[in-house]
């Protein structure tokens, strides 16, 4: 079986995203796509506008023929973790041949040659790294600096673009994780990502989210069925999704963590180091809401998605310990969400002959070691204070409870 890769959030998959798939499907002709998709919460440290279940229904919907659940200890993390676990999701189904992904610059061989020079960041390029913010750069510039002093012979630009940058750390866990995958790398169309601007072509994720979260938004508006998929509309409008999740429940949630927490317990956080817990301890005690809580935290080395990343990390409970212990394992599994029929073959196929666990139904005896199952465990608490936040009951929506959907061809 040949299969397709795409490594997403699709919160919610909109008419960019549609493009991306229609063009691994037009270009590559594969057997099926899968995507592995960030599940409650997601890489820029907040809860999912929607839940996971509409967003992988909507991705089945829009072309996918199956979605799969990105490990909340790989979601919720820097664009390398993000990167390495999805990528070790689909080299365990042992039928990816391409991972496919956006790109501002439309580059593969461009991205291809950054991610070979940059694979290993030597002791060198770090000093370079923390001598650029000493200057008083922000990271992200600080990092473009030093990949211009030390790699001449690439495009530092490549680290500006967010999908670029995400890019290159996709192909630099293929070669890390000599993962034997091909890249196919679409040109993004349409507004910049995070734009809150209006396109002709594909508006971005944040302006979705902005628009279709509005109280009044509804089915018929013209401006919804312009940004995305009638099929995504559909699902995203029907009963069956969650609601949108509190943002003053998650700042209640997160403070009373905070306060519970010692400065040793959030020092052990992935993201934290240099006296970070500190400034966290700091802020709570001033912070009215989240948006002054994140912004008692940032500095020029903690930007504002960094930071985000931290609390939600506090949140779930994920922990340097785990987050070692999952990596000394190369531990993985594949969480089904959503398949069609296509979906399903590659499912079967993943099961015979693929080298990760298969896992749709997790109240059965699951064939994984301990280091999953401390994932796994995240996964299922992720799930529980998503629901808590869109004000349900975790009884009645707890990954033990739900089922992944199955949907025709």
């Amino acid at each position: 079986m040949r299969a397709a890769g795409i490594i997403c959030e699709f919160d919610p998959f909109h008419n960019g995203h549609k493009y991306l798939v229609d063009a691994v499907r037009k270009d590559l002709c594969p057997d099926a796509v899968v995507c592995v998709m960030s599940g409650a919460f997601t890489q820029r440290g907040q809860p999912a506008a929607w839940d996971k279940f509409a967003r992988a229904r909507a991705a089945v919907m829009g072309g996918a023929d199956l979605v799969l659940e990105l490990p909340a200890l790989y979601a919720v993390n820097s664009a390398e973790y993000f990167a390495r676990g999805g990528v070790r999701v689909l080299k365990g189904l042992g039928c990816v041949e391409h991972l496919a992904f956006g790109s501002e610059s439309g580059s593969g061989e461009s991205l291809m040659k950054a991610a070979a020079l940059t694979v290993s960041e030597s002791p060198q390029f770090s000093d370079a790294v923390k001598a650029a913010i000493d200057e008083g750069l922000s990271y992200p510039a600080a990092y473009q600096k030093a990949v211009s002093s030390l790699y001449p012979q690439v495009d530092a630009r490549l680290f500006r673009d967010p999908n670029d940058t995400l890019g290159i750390s996709y192909i630099r866990q293929i070669i890390k994780q000599d993962a034997g995958m091909g890249v196919h790398v679409v040109k993004r169309i349409g507004a910049a990502h995070g734009s809150e601007e209006a396109s002709s072509e594909a508006v971005s994720g944040s302006y979705v989210r902005n628009i279709l979260s509005t109280p009044g938004a509804v089915f018929e508006d013209a401006s919804v069925h312009a940004m995305i998929p009638e099929s995504t509309a559909k699902v995203l409008f029907s009963e069956d999704t969650l609601g949108h999740p509190s943002g003053e429940l998650m700042f209640a949630m997160i403070s009373a963590r905070i306060l519970a927490a010692s400065t040793e317990e959030l020092s052990e956080l992935p993201e934290v180091s240099e006296g970070l817990e500190n400034r966290i301890k700091d802020a709570v005690l001033k912070a009215t809401d989240m948006e002054s809580l994140i912004n008692g935290i940032v500095t020029r080395r903690y930007t504002k998605a960094r930071v985000c990343r931290v609390l939600t990390q506090l949140l779930l409970g994920i922990d340097k310990e785990t987050l070692s212990i999952a990596e000394k394992n190369s531990a993985a599994y594949a969480k089904v969400l959503a398949f069609n029929g296509k979906g399903a073959k590659l499912l079967r196929y993943a099961q015979e002959k693929g080298h990760v666990p298969v896992l749709s139904n997790i109240n059965k005896n699951l064939m994984i070691d301990e280091a999953a199952g401390r994932m796994l465990a995240i996964d299922i608490r992720s799930n529980d204070i998503y629901t808590i936040l869109c004000g349900r009951p975790p009884a009645e929506f707890s990954d033990k409870v739900r089922v992944p959907i199955i949907m025709e061809n």
